[in-house]
């Protein structure tokens, strides 16, 4: 009981009561406590002072305790004839020892709630308020809701931080040992502003000279901070003597020269404040006796004419009687008027199909309009709102929960609460099941009396109905889509499997010195078939993808002039085969480095270019791009027009929808999905494609992409070039090669890629004989399928990293196209995916980057015995028929390289040095060199 009257009249002082009821407080806690005094020991009292509160606690190069609050309660003790000895300690710490009883007391707390449940407190000492501290640039922090979402920084355990959280002003609070500590950190720029006393605040800036820090907003009256010593819980003795010391050093002056010497700067304003209320109050009293003077001189007036205004008034009150009598009568018109509008009212109610009812300012129900009666099937009755959900069969959302009385809407509404559309159930007991959408409040009248609640209620049953309607059908698309996706991810692995082994074994074939020239056209053939087909499958899947809402963009920095030559190059190619004008204009403005999908945007462009020139038979084909600033980004501006036939006007939108294929004409070829694909691109990069076409004139294709600035650095050059391995260079070590795969034909097709250049290899049919052959074998390097029997690759993986030795490179091989597929392999613990079908330099080059082996290329082995370099000149082309050329044309315009070195074959049979010159370009892939010489021929020719 002691223990709660001296907090309550401590909460009373804290509260800004005047300083007699600090006395009285002082003298209780004295009379409580003068026992404990009396029998006190004359131990010295063992305190601890912070780290670094300045001007109240500050520590000294020696390393003692000193400040405001260490001298006063220095002083309190001396005065009472106890010593103390003082430690220095962070906050939290020499808090958690005064609660555990490792100290006696502390000099400078400030009292809050969360502290009066665990310390005793003395009378406050001082009373200060909170401030908010930023930098001097910081113009968005005006008041204490302005610090939402911005880095806060606080000491930890100090009042500010318990009244951070309490408020919950910020997410971003941000803890430090000492406020030292943080107002460095406001000043670096690490933090946004910083709470703390705002004198503490003002002593920091000074000793730290931190002059780009300055008080945000006026004291937070929130945070007010009464000073007090803290005891230990129940510690009463202790207690009285420290107000007992307290009343002594402010009766004989101490607590005033302490407060001089360690709080100079406050004092100051308070004696400016001082003088300046002397003045006003100055002011105050002259205006005060000059009013006095003019109300004495108005009563002298309002008395002289005071019988007139009678006389006066006396005329107006019968004026005012005849009015009055006037208005009784217009009263009893507004009464039937307003017996009109009840009857009105209530036949609105009674015929309305929302049902309405309502109850008095007791809970009683007394509405229950026609609506309602149906709903229940029976009417009000005065009971209390805890029978209410019983009676009437009220139930919560889900139908089967009994509503509980705080649930029911009527109730929350007579209780104060808004209620808005709370959804509900009335189940009767003879009657149809309902849902209901309940909204109602409370009602007051002018002079804000409880008159009751009142609540509507809303039939929503059809509407539920069809909405489980759609769900049992959004349920079925989706798990037809599901299968859809199931389906097509089986398909493109089943596909990709045998065209893993079809693509990688006719490479292997045509690089075989032992191939002829026929079978060298036959492995073209079916490599171009191969790869055809391939591109089918691709734009089936990403169609696939597309519909699901699974298309992802993968953004990367690169070189959009390049990207646009490249493609250029590529169609111009095409362009010449057929006797068409291919041009580029980039605008002179145009971004270099941008940041974008740049794969999407090269397959958006291969498609409409591709098409522009499959259906172009005279004319030509133009490329238009520039790059216009948006905001922040870029919106790159691409035009594809051509000379060709022209789309019907119908078929405008049609052309973009998957598989169409306009007629009248139109080459045929293909799985008409490539603009589809291509205007799905474009949304997903923030674009669109739009199309404008004149029969008989050509189609212009518009296309609108958002990309990005990026710097020069982060874009890499991608290598442009295939080299094809011959073995491993000579001095390294055996490398051994573990082959995880099902499939006989894939397997055999990575062994043969892999012995036949020097790698030690062996097989294992499914992941459960991987991790044996893992156990016993060592390999280095381990290419794992995914889909296996027996035990798949997920598995057989994360077994393997649990295995000792377990670092060793394992990359993926599997003929899934879906990127979700490729983050779960990664999960595993995969450290790359490789798709098939693979090319053999993929391969090669994955195990160069994790394994750091070198190769002999074909290439570094030509060159070596390579003979003098033949520049091959027009000259020399002008020599060969008409049929050769015709024919070199076609091979290098379809980038055959077989037919190319057939041809060329045949022309060093009569042109050694022509056809020496040739093979050198073609096997260095200088198609286009190829092409230009035979273009100028036809040219001087004409």
């Amino acid at each position: 009981m002691t223990t709660r009257n001296n907090r309550k009249t401590s909460r009373q002082n804290s509260s800004g009561q005047p300083l007699f009821l600090h006395l009285v407080c002082v003298i209780f806690s004295l009379a409580i406590g003068c026992k404990s005094s009396t029998a006190a020991d004359k131990n010295p009292v063992i305190s601890a002072s912070e780290l670094d509160y300045p001007p109240f606690s500050i520590v000294r190069n020696d390393g003692s305790a000193d400040g405001f609050s260490v001298e006063l309660m220095r002083a309190a003790l001396t005065a009472m004839g106890r010593k103390v000895i003082f430690t220095v300690g962070p906050w939290e710490t020499i808090k958690q020892d005064l609660e555990q009883g490792r100290l006696d007391a502390l000099p400078l707390v400030g009292r809050s709630p969360e502290r009066e449940a665990i310390f005793d407190f003395t009378v406050p000492y001082l009373r200060l308020y909170g401030a908010v501290f930023v930098r001097k640039d910081e113009d968005g922090i005006k008041t204490p809701q302005d610090l939402k979402g911005r880095r806060v920084g606080v000491m930890q355990g100090d009042n500010a931080e318990e009244f951070m959280r309490r408020r919950k002003l910020t997410d971003r609070l941000v803890t430090t040992r000492t406020f030292e500590e943080a107002m460095q950190k406001l000043a670096a720029g690490k933090l946004d502003a910083v709470v703390v006393q705002r004198l503490v605040g003002l002593n920091l800036i000074e000793r730290l000279q931190l002059d780009n820090l300055k008080t945000a907003i006026a004291p937070l009256q929130g945070l007010r901070q009464d000073f007090c010593f803290a005891v230990t819980e129940g510690d009463k003795g202790l207690l009285a003597l420290l107000n007992e010391g307290l009343m002594v050093v402010m009766a004989d002056g101490t607590y005033e020269h302490l407060r001089t010497k360690w709080l100079g700067i406050l004092d100051r304003k308070e004696r400016q404040r001082t003088q300046l209320l002397k003045g006003v109050a100055g002011a105050t009293s002259l205006l005060a006796l000059f009013l006095m003077l003019l109300y004495i001189y108005q009563i002298w007036k309002t008395h002289r004419s005071l019988k007139e205004r009678v006389k006066k008034r006396t005329a107006e009150l019968e004026i005012v009687n005849s009015a009055l009598q006037k208005r009784s009568k217009e009263l009893s018109r507004v009464n039937d008027q307003l017996s009109q509008q009840q009857i009105f009212f209530e036949a609105v109610l009674e015929n309305i199909q929302d049902g309405i009812v309502a109850c008095d300012r007791h809970g009683i129900l007394t509405l229950f309009n026609k609506s309602t009666r149906k709903f229940h099937g029976i009417g009000e009755k005065s009971i209390p709102p805890d029978q209410w959900a019983d009676h009437y069969n009220l139930y919560s959302a889900d139908g089967v929960t009994l509503m509980r009385k705080e649930e029911i809407p009527l109730f929350r509404a007579f209780c104060g609460e808004v209620v808005q559309d709370q959804e509900m159930v009335i189940a009767p007991e003879h009657g149809k099941r309902r849902t209901l959408l309940a909204s109602g409040q409370v009602m007051h009248d002018r002079n804000g009396r409880k008159l009751g609640a009142v609540v509507s209620m809303h039939d929503i049953t059809d509407t539920k109905n069809a909405e489980a309607a759609l769900r049992k059908e959004r349920d079925a698309a989706e798990a037809a889509n599901l299968a859809k996706s199931i389906f097509l991810a089986n398909m493109s692995h089943e596909l990709r499997t045998p065209l893993n082994a079809i693509l990688g074994f006719s490479g292997m074939l045509a690089k075989d010195p032992q191939t002829t020239g026929n079978q060298q056209e036959k492995l073209t053939i079916i490599n171009r078939s191969g790869a055809h087909l391939l591109a089918m499958i691709n734009d089936i899947l990403d169609l696939s993808k597309i519909e699901a809402g699974r298309t992802e963009l993968d953004p990367e920095p690169f070189e959009l002039p390049r990207l646009l030559e490249e493609i250029g190059e590529m169609m111009r190619s095409r362009a010449r085969s057929k006797n068409l004008m291919f041009s580029l204009e980039t605008a002179p403005k145009t971004e270099r480095f941008v940041n974008g999908d740049a794969g999407k945007l090269r397959q958006i462009l291969i498609n409409l270019l591709g098409n522009a020139v499959k259906f172009t038979d005279k004319g030509g084909v133009v490329l238009r791009a520039r790059t216009v600033a948006q905001g922040q980004g870029l919106r790159l501006e691409l035009e594809i027009e051509d000379t060709g036939p022209g789309i019907p006007p119908k078929d405008l939108e049609a052309v973009f929808k998957p598989f169409f294929q306009a007629g009248s004409g139109r080459d045929s070829k293909g799985t008409g999905l490539g603009l589809a694909i291509s205007r799905s691109f474009a949304k997903l990069m923030g674009g669109s494609i739009e199309a404008q076409s004149s029969i008989g004139k050509g189609s212009i294709f518009q296309v609108s992409l958002c990309l990005s600035p990026a710097q020069a650095e982060a874009v890499t050059t991608a290598q442009t070039w295939d080299p094809e391995v011959i073995r491993l260079a000579e001095g390294q070590p055996e490398q051994r090669i573990l082959i995880v795969e099902d499939n006989p034909d894939n397997r055999l097709l990575l062994t043969t890629l892999l012995t036949q250049v020097g790698f030690s290899v062996q097989e294992a049919v499914n992941g459960e004989e991987a991790v044996v052959m893992f156990q016993q074998w060592h390999p280095h390097f381990i290419w794992m399928d995914i889909r296996m029997p027996v035990l798949d690759g997920y598995e057989a993986t994360r077994r393997i990293r649990a295995l000792p030795g377990k670092n060793i490179p394992i990359v993926a091989l599997t003929a899934s196209a879906f990127r979700q597929q490729h983050r779960r392999i990664l999960a595993a613990g995969c450290d790359e995916v490789v798709h098939k079908p693979f090319r053999s330099s993929e391969v090669f080059s994955v195990m160069e980057k994790y394994l750091g082996v070198r190769y002999i290329y074909k290439e570094e082995l030509e060159s070596r015995t390579a003979e003098p370099r033949i520049t091959v000149t027009a000259a020399m082309i002008d020599n060969l028929s008409p049929e050769q050329q015709e024919r070199l044309g076609r091979a290098a315009q379809n980038l055959d390289i077989a037919e190319t070195e057939e041809i060329i074959k045949e022309i060093r049979r009569k042109y050694p040095e022509t056809g020496k010159g040739l093979l050198v370009l073609a096997r260095e892939f200088h198609f286009g060199r190829i092409l230009e010489l035979l273009n100028r021929t036809k040219d001087r020719a004409n």
